[in-house]
């Protein structure tokens, strides 16, 4: 016998299931296992506009906390800023900097290939002026001057090797370590034919 306020309990009819839908899990087949009376209808709606004012509260109390933390990074972020605006400054002038290195190196390479240009050009007119003689000049009065100049540059020669001869002795005999000092050592080593 079902008493006052009982609720009788009745199977629901019974649905076909979707596969890909999952709402059904959520259903029960006692649409009725949850009946509430009218005062714990009440006790629950009351509790849940409670914990939604309480929601509702924490987010105010997280926004106005938010703005005092807003005015403490306010400064880093400005920091930030002009460090980011100084950086891309820096970067735009390392780039003009690389470019300007570049063309320099470009620069350098042609210049360095006329060089050799004209290093080779003074060699071949070098061997076209050691092919000619003395002998080869026509002019009595040049060819003596130049005979003459020529025994000077010989005797100059002679009186250097024996003043480098004389120089490195005297550094040997002194007894310092030539060795040591890469000045002195190109003194005593120095070849004759230099």
């Amino acid at each position: 016998m079902a008493a006052k306020g009982d609720v009788d309990m009745a199977d629901a009819t019974a649905k076909t299931q979707d596969p890909n839908d999952y709402a059904d899990l959520l259903q029960t087949n006692h649409s009725d296992a949850f009946a509430f009376s009218d005062t714990e209808e009440l006790a629950l709606q009351l509790y849940d506009q409670l914990k939604e004012l309480e929601l509702q509260q924490s987010l105010l109390q997280a926004q106005q906390s938010g703005t005092s933390r807003t005015w403490r990074i306010l400064p880093l972020v400005t920091e930030n800023d002009a460090v980011s605006m100084i950086h891309g400054s820096l970067t735009s002038k390392l780039a003009s900097t690389n470019k300007s290195l570049s063309v320099a190196e470009q620069n350098n390479i042609v210049a360095n290939q006329k060089n050799r240009e004209l290093a080779q050009t003074m060699l071949a007119l070098a061997e076209e002026m050691k092919a000619q003689s003395v002998q080869d000049i026509e002019d009595p009065q040049l060819r003596q001057r130049v005979d003459a100049v020529d025994k000077e540059l010989k005797d100059s020669r002679r009186r250097v090797r024996t003043l480098k001869g004389i120089l490195s002795a005297m550094i040997v005999g002194s007894g310092i370590n030539w060795a040591a000092d890469e000045g002195l050592t190109e003194l005593v080593m120095e070849d004759e034919d230099d």
